[in-house]
């Protein structure tokens, strides 16, 4: 199956960088196989994603580390995939299912935005869970998608931590207060 995100999930990735979408962005983007100029496709590779995720995050945020700049572009991400209608339905039910259940449906949220998505989810305590997810290439980048995703969902206090990554995905320590 060759893996690909949803032309949404691009516009959202567009529709965070905004802010510095210049010319030299927008040129850097295009030898992506993104044009920001023009109507976008249905489908990208997951590598095109991939690299337009790395020139975001290092765009938007140049004075964080590369750790910081992925955390901030994810939150920021999730902010822009609800200008998308996609998007928009999605978080509108994440505010209605709340923190635990959002986490246990997140391979169909992310979903939404691809093809191949896959998460594990396990509850060690009450705001307490263990979420593994496939094909994470930016763990940091996560970092931020699902602790903004927490937060629209109700969560207060949330805690997303890198525990370990490596080609198979990633495993992050999930905590939150309600």
């Amino acid at each position: 199956m060759e893996k690909h995100a949803y032309g949404h999930s691009i516009e959202a990735l567009l529709k965070a960088v905004r802010p510095v979408l210049d010319v030299a962005l927008t040129k850097e983007l295009q030898a992506l196989g993104i044009d920001p100029t023009k109507p976008l496709l249905p489908v990208y590779s997951v590598d095109v994603m991939r690299s337009a995720l790395a020139v975001g995050a290092r765009r938007l945020n140049p004075t964080l580390s590369t750790e910081q700049a992925f955390v901030a572009l994810g939150r920021r991400y999730i902010d822009s995939y609800a200008e998308t209608i996609v998007g928009r339905a999605l978080l509108a039910a994440i505010r209605l299912i709340g923190p635990r259940r959002t986490l246990e449906r997140l391979a169909k949220q992310f979903r939404t935005a691809n093809n191949y998505s896959e998460t594990k989810v396990t509850h060690l305590a009450p705001g307490h869970s263990e979420l593994w997810c496939n094909e994470v290439a930016y763990p940091y980048w996560y970092v931020g998608l699902v602790t903004r995703m927490m937060e629209t969902a109700g969560a207060k206090g949330v805690q997303v931590m890198l525990r370990s990554h490596d080609a198979a995905g990633a495993f992050f320590d999930v905590q939150w207060s309600a």
